[in-house]
């Protein structure tokens, strides 16, 4: 990374807040608010105390795994974190992440619509931006 893209760095630095927010909000919020799953757990001694979900023997117990600990909220968070790790190196960001982001936050939001995978799309769409702004730069150097 060059002199030139520290200007636009606030993009991939925002883009990895988002996820970083999205990732960490969604399943505290959810914890909190399905105590009694983890009674349920504490009370079944943790080990495979999750039913299959084919196994609709409480359905109740894994709509409130898989909306907090059992999501993909964490990874998207630790994907954040990444992001902002690699950006502090100087590494690029491989335009297959930023797709991968994008297309999964696009398709997830058309089954979704009112859920936070829109913050998939916005972090996705600001890689983007800055991915298509730094190839298009003049180099500082030059006259």
């Amino acid at each position: 990374m060059n002199k030139n893209n520290s200007s636009l760095l606030w993009l991939p630095k925002l883009a990895g807040g988002l996820l970083i927010f999205m990732g960490l909000f969604h399943p505290i919020y959810s914890i909190i608010a399905t105590q009694d799953m983890w009674k349920q757990f504490i009370l079944s001694g943790f080990w495979n105390s999750v039913a299959p979900p084919w196994e609709s023997r409480d359905i109740v117990f894994q709509r409130n795994f898989w909306t907090s600990i059992g999501s993909l909220c964490f990874p998207s968070a630790l994907l954040g974190g990444y992001l902002l790790w690699s950006i502090r190196q100087g590494y690029a960001i491989p335009a297959f992440l930023v797709w991968g982001i994008l297309l999964y936050g696009v398709v997830s939001s058309i089954l979704m619509p009112i859920s936070g995978f829109w913050f998939l799309v916005a972090a996705g769409l600001l890689l983007i931006i800055y991915q298509l702004r730094i190839k298009h730069q003049p180099p500082r150097d030059a006259k």
